[in-house]
This record gives C-alpha cells, sequence and structure tokens, in this order.
C-alpha cells in the first residue's frame, strides 16, 4: 500500500486557517499546491513585476523542494496560471531561467484573476524522489 504524507510550508508564515497542504507525497511523487508570489516568512502577496512574481513563484516551489531532500531538476509537471496573455512573455523568460533543460513538461492557462489582485502568476507542480536530472 502506497503511503501518502503531508508537507507543510516551510516558511514562517502560518494563515490562520490553513485550507491546504503545501504539498503531498504519494510513493515517489511529490504534488506541490499551486504557489503564487507570497512570502512565505511574512505572508506579503503581489510584489514586482511579472518576472519577478514568477521567480518568487518558482523560489516557493524551490523551498518545498528542498524541504524534502529535491530540487527544480525533479519537476516533472507543472501547471502554469496567468491573468493576461500579455505576462505569458515575461512569466516565460523567467520560466526558461530556472527550469533548465530538459525543462518539466507543461500546461499554461490565461485566468480572470487570484484572490488577491496583486498576483499575476500561480504555478503548481509535480515532482518525483530520486537524485539527478531528466535526459533525453
Amino acid at each position: 500500500m502506497t503511503e501518502i504524507k503531508a508537507i507543510r510550508s516551510p516558511g514562517k508564515f502560518k494563515p490562520a486557517v490553513e485550507l491546504l497542504s503545501a504539498a503531498m507525497r504519494a510513493g515517489d511523487v511529490l504534488y506541490l499546491s499551486g504557489q503564487t508570489a507570497r512570502n512565505p516568512d511574512t505572508g506579503e502577496v503581489g510584489k514586482g513585476d511579472i518576472e519577478e512574481q514568477t521567480n518568487k513563484v518558482i523560489d516557493n516551489i524551490e523551498a518545498i523542494l528542498k524541504s524534502q531532500g529535491l530540487g527544480l531538476e525533479r519537476v516533472v509537471r507543472c501547471t502554469v496560471f496567468v491573468t493576461s496573455a500579455a505576462e505569458l512573455e515575461g512569466m516565460n523568460k523567467a520560466y526558461l531561467q530556472r527550469f533548465k533543460e530538459p525543462r518539466p513538461a507543461r500546461s499554461a492557462y490565461v485566468v480572470s484573476g487570484f484572490a488577491s489582485p496583486a498576483l499575476r502568476v500561480e504555478i503548481d507542480a509535480i515532482a518525483v524522489y530520486g537524485s539527478g536530472p531528466a535526459t533525453y
């Protein structure tokens, strides 16, 4: 039987009510909840342009991965949500700098908005336990 384990956010900020887990581990797969440009220590949201926000989102993904002994190279799939098609170029610029070849499988969607109007991007991810990057 596959064990399932909830993973808490590694940051200091804790909302009054935790509506979700930062990630769930099922066997050798780690499913990360959607991450936004929220500072995990202060709770402050949505600072900066789309590139800055995308980097903050990926920082948050990386922190959760690191808490589990993993890195970005173990991410196999991402789903990206942005608030405008015009934001895709800036998001892609930051994304391509952070995720190295071969990059994870990915889908991207334009949405009408997020809970905080200051947020412009959200990314969820799936990673696998093990070591080393993917290969072609």
